[in-house]
């Protein structure tokens, strides 16, 4: 049975881009967006610098597969940005295999425990759960939840095929040493 390693990205606060290894490139996309006419020649090259950076981590970490957030905007310059991310970053990945994940409360989510509170992010870039005590870097936070939620959603996938998905799936955390079966992940079993 093959195994699957997974590296959750999210587009971060601080970083443009944050893996669940800790890993993050690039100022935030944020200010370059609001601005009225943003300049879409500069925004399109570092987006593709920003892409470079995931697909080294991706290698580095012996990812199999990069999970991402399936984000959408109400506007359209935030609508544009997120299709240029997820194309650049879908188009550099090549053969890797990339998941697109629902976005829904992956800032919000406590990775250890599973609960999901707007308490437990009590700033823009820090992240600690009511229920658990758990504290982290809510970029990191969310890219680990990112992670969980693609292993969630192949696990579903293999399951409704009748096929085995115990000891399959790995969340990528910390360092490229450290991989966390999902099945220790009671949240993410609950879901599966």
């Amino acid at each position: 049975m093959k195994k699957e390693y997974i590296l959750g990205i999210d587009l971060g606060v601080n970083n443009a881009f944050v893996s669940s290894t800790y890993k993050g490139c690039g100022d935030s996309f944020r200010y370059m967006i609001k601005e009225k006419d943003p300049d879409w020649t500069y925004i399109e090259h570092w987006v593709k610098r920003c892409a470079g950076y995931v697909i080294g981590w991706f290698k580095w970490s012996k990812a199999t597969i990069i999970a991402l957030e399936n984000i959408s905007f109400d506007t359209m310059t935030y609508e544009k940005f997120m299709e240029l991310v997820q194309e650049e970053i879908l188009v550099k990945a090549g053969n890797i295999k990339t998941h697109l994940v629902d976005c829904q409360y992956t800032s919000r989510i406590c990775w250890v425990c599973g609960y999901e509170d707007v308490r437990n992010r009590p700033s823009q870039d820090s992240f600690h759960c009511y229920k658990c005590g758990f504290s982290e870097n809510a970029d990191v936070n969310a890219a680990k939840v990112i992670a969980i939620k693609c292993a969630i959603d192949l696990a579903k996938k293999f399951k409704e095929q009748g096929q085995n998905w115990m000891n399959r799936f790995f969340i990528l955390e910390s360092n490229r040493n450290n991989k966390i079966l999902v099945e220790k992940i009671e949240w993410a079993c609950d879901a599966i």
